[in-house]
Order: structure tokens, then C-alpha cells, then sequence
């Protein structure tokens, strides 16, 4: 539960703001803030990063009035964040409603160990070594459904492939680890 240190009428300075983390797990994490105006979106970061050392935390979401997740990414996001929570518990008071604390839901990326799961390398210096296999492999045919297959079970047994190896066709995405080819 939520105490505010002034009544219903006082300044948002005055007041205590409880944030639950919500983890993905399900659990929660209650935070107490005493000087809620000058909280910045990198402590709530900072914060998130004790919670969850494992994870990644470049953004958080709360749900508004909808249900809808809105995401907030900075500093300007977090305040109007802050602002609608505030005149949700200025109604919850007028209607002698309890007041629940701000439940935000981290937005964690994979730790970067985990997006390597065959701990593949790509050698990108010139002239790297593995050139007389890249010939032998040009005499099968493109289309050859035994070349695709002996090649991936090469790349995935050495752990190494070279850079010539890799054909881009198009891009999927981009995300916090750059850019995702085809």
C-alpha cells in the first residue's frame, strides 16, 4: 500500500511514490522514491539493473488507464509516465480508493552471452586461412541441398566460418545488438 505524506491537495513534490518492478517471473519488487520529480529514467534503469544483474534493461512499460503497455524510453516519456500516475491517485483519493503503487514492467534483452548459442566466430581478416575449402566447395553445384547441409555441419563441428561465406540478402530488423540480415 501507498502512504502519501500530504493530502490530497498537496504538491506531487511531497509525495512518496512507491514503483513495483514487476519481474518476468512474476514476482515484484517494491521501490520507495522520497523526491519523486527529480527521479531520471537511468535511476529507474539503475534500479532495474539490481533487480535483474542478469538482464539487459534499456526500457521499461507501465499500463495505462486501457490496459495498454506503453513503453518509455527516456526522460520525457518517464515524466508523462509520472503524470498520469499522479492524477490517477488524485482520483483514487477523491473516491477514498486505495492507492496502488506504479507497477512498471522491464523490457530485458538477452544477455549478450546467449545470442551465440553455437559460439560461432567470423574470421574477418584477409586472406584467412580455409581458402582451399571455399574452392572445393565452389565446384558442387549452387542449388545442392548436400553442399548447404555438409557446409552448416562444418561451420557448426569448427565453431569458425569465413567471411566470404556469408551472403546477405536482406534485412530483417535492427535491434540492440545492429542489424539482422537474411
Amino acid at each position: 500500500m501507498l502512504w502519501l505524506l500530504c493530502g490530497p491537495c498537496g504538491a506531487m513534490e511531497s509525495r512518496a511514490l512507491v514503483i513495483r518492478i514487476r519481474v518476468p517471473d512474476g514476482a515484484a519488487v517494491d521501490w520507495t522514491v522520497h523526491s519523486a520529480p527529480q527521479l531520471l529514467f537511468r535511476d529507474v534503469l539503475d534500479v532495474i539493473g539490481q533487480v535483474l544483474p542478469d538482464a539487459t534493461t534499456t526500457a521499461f512499460e507501465y499500463e495505462d488507464e486501457d490496459g495498454d503497455r506503453i513503453t518509455v524510453r527516456s526522460d520525457e516519456e518517464m515524466k508523462a509516465m509520472l503524470s498520469y500516475y499522479f492524477s490517477t491517485v488524485m482520483e483514487q483519493q477523491v473516491n477514498g480508493q486505495l492507492i496502488e503503487p506504479l507497477q512498471i514492467y522491464p523490457r530485458a534483452c538477452k544477455p549478450p552471452g546467449k545470442r551465440n548459442i553455437h559460439g560461432l566466430k567470423v574470421n574477418t581478416r584477409a586472406g584467412a586461412a580455409g581458402s582451399g575449402a571455399a574452392a572445393a566447395s565452389e565446384a558442387l553445384p549452387s542449388n545442392s541441398l548436400k553442399k548447404s547441409s555438409a557446409e552448416l555441419k562444418k561451420i557448426l563441428a569448427n565453431g569458425q566460418m569465413n567471411e566470404q561465406d556469408i551472403r546477405y540478402r536482406d534485412i530483417l530488423g535492427h535491434g540492440n545488438g545492429g542489424t539482422v540480415y537474411k
